[in-house]
């Protein structure tokens, strides 16, 4: 059966009015408002009229007898797959966001860590970005960097570009030169090999080479047992979604889940999972605490394989168009900093979402 939007196509334009009007301004929009705001040159009886069948068809909403219509959750996806025109961020955007990565220096965890921040700052939304550790991926190498006596860091950078950093602490008291030697072990042990399928490294002969050499190798082990977190984590600008909402309750609920890192994970997963770049609401990402919520992900991609994802988190009502176009572009300025394949940019992906898959 077909909807009244492939039907008529000057009300999907009346939804794609009341849409954008509804983002920019937070209020309920009227017929009167929208003949006189917009260029849809018919009168205020037929956009009302327009706007009454919509409601019928689940588009739109009117929150009370007197008041405007809002969108629905299913005016929204309407509006993200058909209806929102594809933008850029404008040149001075753009700038910045070039100048940023250029003078990036870190890893990978802290080129999205900032990527991250930069999105936040751009779409005035929160920004969400996580880097998961990923056992089935070779380590290219590994290195004991040496802190105290008793203590070192150990260094895993996997096939996958993710860089794991983890405290170790030694039984003994070891020399520089014999943790340099217990770092050469196990990179010769692990590098190249997919360190969850190897066995501890054979003894040196040396006892405090082969004590730290054993200290290390048994933290690796637990590392690659425990894959519930992301080695990366980060939550840009928390008060901004925040902000977004007036019942305390509502503010209080969004914040206490931005704190659970492993739901945030799980949720970015299950997106990318069905091939989802755009979740707006409780039917579609599942999480009720971020029922009002709507989020635009982004896959980060190393030789092939995924290894993280970064997006934003706003109110239902966000501004898709521009938090797409930044989702995109910092997407573009990550693969041009990290060397990689390209991501799939989340505006060619709306086009065949409809919520669950």
């Amino acid at each position: 059966m077909m909807t009244v939007l492939e039907v008529e196509g000057r009300r999907a334009a009346v939804l794609n009015a009341v849409v954008s009007e509804y983002i920019d301004a937070a209020q309920p929009v009227g017929s009167a408002h929208l003949a006189s705001a917009t260029a849809m040159h018919v009168s205020a009886a037929t956009l009302r009229s327009d706007m009454a069948l919509l409601e019928r068809e689940g588009y739109l909403a009117q929150p009370h007898v007197s008041a405007g219509r809002v969108p629905t959750e299913r005016g929204f996806r309407f509006y993200v797959d058909h209806l929102a025109r594809p933008a850029r961020l404008n040149g001075t955007q753009r700038t910045h966001l070039r100048r940023s990565f250029e003078r990036l220096d870190g890893d990978t965890g802290d080129v999205l860590e900032k990527a991250g921040a930069l999105l936040a700052r751009i779409t005035g939304s929160t920004s969400v970005v996580v880097a998961e550790t990923r056992g089935a991926s070779p380590a290219r190498f590994v290195q004991l960097v040496r802190l105290s006596s008793q203590a070192g860091l150990l260094v895993m950078v996997r096939g996958d570009g993710v860089v794991v950093k983890r405290d170790v602490r030694f039984p003994v008291r070891a020399s520089e030169e014999e943790i340099a030697r217990a770092s050469a072990v196990m990179n010769d042990h692990y590098a190249g090999k997919v360190s969850a399928r190897c066995t501890a490294p054979a003894p040196t002969g040396v006892h405090r080479v082969d004590l730290v050499v054993k200290s290390a190798a048994g933290l690796l082990a637990r590392m690659e047992r425990t894959e519930e977190e992301p080695e990366y984590f980060f939550i840009g600008g928390p008060s901004r979604v925040a902000a977004s909402f007036d019942a305390v309750g509502t503010i209080e609920a969004v914040l206490s889940i931005l704190e659970q890192q492993v739901v945030i994970t799980s949720l970015l997963r299950g997106m990318l999972a069905r091939g989802m770049s755009v979740a707006i609401g409780l039917e579609e990402h599942g999480v009720q605490p971020l029922s009002p919520c709507a989020l635009v992900v982004s896959p980060v991609t190393f030789d092939g394989g995924l290894a993280g994802a970064f997006g934003v988190l706003g109110p239902i009502r966000m501004d898709y168009r521009l938090a797409l176009a930044a989702v995109n572009e910092v997407g573009e300025q990550i693969v041009g900093r990290l060397g990689d394949s390209e991501p799939q940019r989340a505006s060619d992906a709306t086009g065949t979402l409809r919520g669950r898959q």
